[in-house]
C-alpha cells in the first residue's frame, strides 16, 4: 500500500547516526519549491551505476576549494556557443608526457 506524508508547515526529520531512503525499482525525486541545499559536514560521493547526466535551466555554477581532478577514460567533448575563457598560472592543453 502506499503510504504518503503532507503537512501544511515544516517538516524535520533527524537521525542521531545514519539514515537511509532507498527505492529498490522506479525513481528517487527530491523536489523543492525554492533552493534544494545538500551538504556533508566531511565528505560527499554521488556515484551511479551507470550514466550521469547533469542538467541547468539556465546557469552553473561550480566552485572547488583548492584541487579539482576530472579524469575521462577516453573522449572529453566541450561545446561552446560563445567565448571560452581559461585562466590559470600554467596551461598545458597538448602537453608531451613523453
Amino acid at each position: 500500500a502506499d503510504m504518503k506524508l503532507i503537512t501544511n508547515s515544516d517538516l524535520f526529520v533527524t537521525a542521531k547516526n545514519d539514515m537511509s531512503v532507498a527505492t529498490t525499482s522506479g525513481i528517487m525525486s527530491f523536489k523543492s519549491g525554492s533552493d534544494l541545499d545538500m551538504r556533508s559536514k566531511t565528505s560527499m560521493i554521488i556515484k551511479t551505476e551507470t550514466d550521469m547526466t547533469q542538467v541547468s535551466g539556465e546557469q552553473w555554477n561550480e566552485r572547488v576549494g583548492h584541487f579539482k581532478e576530472s579524469v575521462t577514460a577516453q573522449y572529453w567533448d566541450h561545446t561552446s556557443t560563445g567565448d571560452v575563457t581559461i585562466i590559470g598560472k600554467i596551461i598545458e592543453l597538448n602537453p608531451d608526457k613523453g
